[in-house]
């Protein structure tokens, strides 16, 4: 598993990218390899995502009958979800970038959006801890998630447009690939594993 100091030498590399700095890109492992290791982001962010796991069980519970169990397998099954929510979006940008000619840039699309969700991850966490602690801001935590959304994805545009040239169609198309099948494919995934809050 990557260090910490590893994983801070490739955030500083994204930060260089969405500050429209070449540089950022030699920060970056694109390689195979890299790409691989990428997913290693998926542990750091668990933290967060155990945390968005509590309070959607909270909520799942108090929307359900007295008496409802929401155990091991609740969580596995979210844990599920949280997969897929990972890797169709690798899958579908594999797809495009293929169909688009730039395959090439597979790798450095995945390492850049897996290494690019762990401080999200966190600023997430940080509004879910928020609603928990604090449950009378909803206005205001809806506002803050809008700011976190709409950061996500201005970087996202500046790091694939660093890694893709000027291909507005195919960056544009790359990053809203990150996004709106993980809403629609999390809401269906939710229902069909029973761990949607009514």
């Amino acid at each position: 598993m990557p260090g910490f100091e590893e994983v801070k030498f490739y955030l500083q590399g994204l930060w260089l990218m969405i500050l429209g700095n070449p540089a950022g890109v030699t920060r970056l492992d694109t390689s195979p390899r890299g790409s691989l290791r990428s997913f290693w982001a998926i542990l750091w962010c668990l933290p967060p995502i155990l945390l968005s796991w509590i309070s959607t069980r909270m909520a799942f519970i108090a929307a359900m009958p007295p008496g409802t169990e929401a155990g091991g397998l609740f969580f596995f099954r979210l844990a599920l979800s949280e997969f897929f929510g990972w890797i169709v979006p690798v899958l579908l940008a594999g797809v495009l970038l293929a169909i688009a000619g730039f395959g090439d840039r597979f790798n450095g699309v995945v390492a850049a959006t897996n290494w690019l969700s762990i401080p999200f991850a966190y600023a997430n966490g940080f509004l879910i801890l928020l609603i928990l602690l604090v449950p009378g801001l909803p206005g205001l935590i809806a506002f803050l998630w809008l700011i976190l959304v709409s950061m996500f994805l201005i970087s996202l545009e500046r790091i694939y447009r660093m890694l893709c040239g000027g291909n507005t169609p195919l960056i544009v198309a790359l990053v809203l690939m990150q996004i709106v099948p993980v809403l629609f494919l999390s809401d269906w995934i939710n229902g069909f594993l029973g761990v949607a809050v009514p």
